[in-house]
């Protein structure tokens, strides 16, 4: 299997874990993720649109909130890609405190405690018309 085979079908799992369908999946896949190959290398490039972001990046950012200790995976692509994407975007910065070497800023920690306060979902049932039932 190649490298943007494997790469598609990573986003895909994480999409259906988050709750999506199979269909869904596979379009947010072809949405986020855009391979290219060069000289036998695969070159991943994160496609976000609206600050949309994929479980993985949610990953990142949870772990540069929460954890002062490097990132287990700092050097994988999809990693370096979510952290210079938070850096442009004033989400992480620099902190030579820590031994991740970022932290989260201000409108990080806001979008972090947005996340959170998220409520779940509720189901209902509407009639034809749109009106709630039951």
């Amino acid at each position: 299997m190649n490298h943007a085979k494997q790469t598609k079908d990573y986003f895909i799992a994480g999409f259906i874990r988050a709750g999506g369908d199979v269909e869904d999946a596979k379009d947010q896949a072809d949405q986020f993720v855009k391979c290219t190959e060069s000289e036998g290398n695969y070159y991943i490039k994160m496609n976000r649109k609206n600050n949309a972001m994929s479980p993985s990046d949610l990953e990142v950012l949870i772990h540069y909130h929460c954890d002062p200790y490097q990132y287990p995976r700092y050097d994988d692509h999809v990693v370096v890609e979510a952290t210079k994407k938070f850096l442009q975007d004033d989400i992480i910065k620099v902190d030579n405190r820590s031994d991740s070497g970022y932290s989260t800023t201000e409108k990080g920690k806001a979008w972090i405690n947005m996340i959170l306060k998220t409520p779940h979902p509720v189901q209902c049932w509407v009639d034809e018309n749109g009106n709630k039932v039951g």
